[in-house]
């Protein structure tokens, strides 16, 4: 039972999430971006809505999805400078809301305190831990 949950969770981590297609039969698909929008246990497929596709899904097994990586947006080094320690620290809360790790790591080489905290006493690492990011 651990094993088969253990399989479900996995299964189930893509929902939601950009993926990339490969290894398809249709080449044509193959490198395809697009958004795994749900995982259908009965199927045992994952219906994914394609970038380039209007409104319309596709099934396709996990075995041929993978997680896509997120082109970060990178901040510019000389606005992170000019930024005040306040601003420094909602900066890092966000980025550490949202997973946002090269942010996270750009925000710390410009000295924002890991110790800010918002109005209810949360800090960057409470923040990232609530929102389930275990990277951060």
């Amino acid at each position: 039972l651990h094993i088969a949950l253990e399989r479900v969770a996995r299964l189930m981590a893509l929902a939601g999430k950009a993926v990339v297609l490969y290894g398809l039969k249709r080449e044509e698909l193959n490198g395809s971006r697009g958004t795994a929008i749900r995982f259908d246990t009965s199927r045992g497929r994952y219906a994914v809505k394609l970038d380039s596709g209007g409104e319309t899904t596709m099934a396709i097994r996990p075995d041929n999805l993978q997680e896509a990586e997120v082109e970060a947006e990178v901040e510019d080094v000389t606005k992170l400078t000019a930024m005040s320690a306040e601003e420094l620290g909602i900066e890092l809360l966000e980025c550490a809301r949202y997973g946002e790790e090269l942010e996270l790591q750009q925000l710390l080489e410009a000295r924002a305190s890991v110790n800010f905290t918002d109005d209810s006493g949360n800090t960057s690492l409470h923040r990232a831990a609530a929102n389930g990011h275990v990277g951060v």
